[in-house]
């Protein structure tokens, strides 16, 4: 069906799409539907290795993933979808995770697009945020367009080889390497149990040193008061 203008699908529109096949999304659930849009589900999760590289964490295996403040994951849908030439999906966080302090950049789906859906989330949060299978993630809204693409949409590689940026730039203008490690949240737990550690060794050791000053100088100030009340006078 074509209408006049970009149009967003409504639910049952949804529903419709999705039954016809013009809108394919595999392993669909229609509890997922919205009224103007419907969830994806997490599928798996992968992590940063020490490489560099996204690892799977075998969500399914383990069961739950727990996402610790200040980490990173990237997440693939159990959903796949194929979209045709017309029709594109804009991409937002469900609003529970943000409540959770789950970050995401909203993003979109191109026409053409075919394949499950990779999501960076971050958690901004203080408190850890239990990460398992099938849980809603993201509302996609549907747009049917009112002219089809031209081109094809070329997927991205997960793991992409090293590229410099500045590789073209001359030797005296590249910037220097940054000398700074990158840390992870162990390294940054790590540091604040020193920082606590360094703090309480200062509570301790403060009266250790101020009692003693303190003694000294009342100490001092006695016998100052004490000689001049014996000063012989002129």
């Amino acid at each position: 069906m074509r209408y006049g203008g970009d149009h967003t699908l409504v639910d049952s529109e949804i529903l419709e799409a999705v039954r016809t096949k013009r809108l394919v999304i595999e392993d669909f659930d229609p509890s997922t539907v919205n009224p103007a849009s419907s969830s994806l589900r997490i599928g798996e999760v992968f992590c940063l290795s020490e490489r560099k590289t996204w690892e799977p964490y075998n969500l399914s295996k383990q069961g739950m993933y727990e996402l610790q403040p200040f980490e990173s994951v990237l997440i693939s849908t159990l959903e796949a979808v194929r979209m045709p030439k017309d029709v594109t999906g804009r991409l937002s966080l469900k609003q529970n995770w943000s409540n959770q302090g789950i970050d995401y950049n909203p993003g979109s789906i191109d026409p053409t697009y075919s394949g499950k859906l990779w999501l960076m989330i971050r958690n901004v949060g203080l408190n850890s945020v239990t990460l398992q299978i099938g849980l809603p993630i993201v509302n996609v809204e549907w747009t049917v367009l009112e002219h089809e693409c031209t081109t094809v949409f070329q997927k991205a590689v997960l793991n992409p080889p090293p590229y410099d940026e500045f590789d073209d730039l001359p030797a005296d203008k590249k910037p220097l390497p940054s000398k700074r490690k990158l840390r992870t949240w162990s390294d940054i737990n790590s540091e604040m149990d020193k920082m606590d550690l360094l703090t309480k060794m200062i509570e301790i050791m403060i009266p250790m040193v101020m009692i003693p000053l303190v003694i000294a100088i009342i100490a001092l100030v006695f016998n100052t008061n004490l000689t001049a009340l014996h000063w012989p006078g002129k």
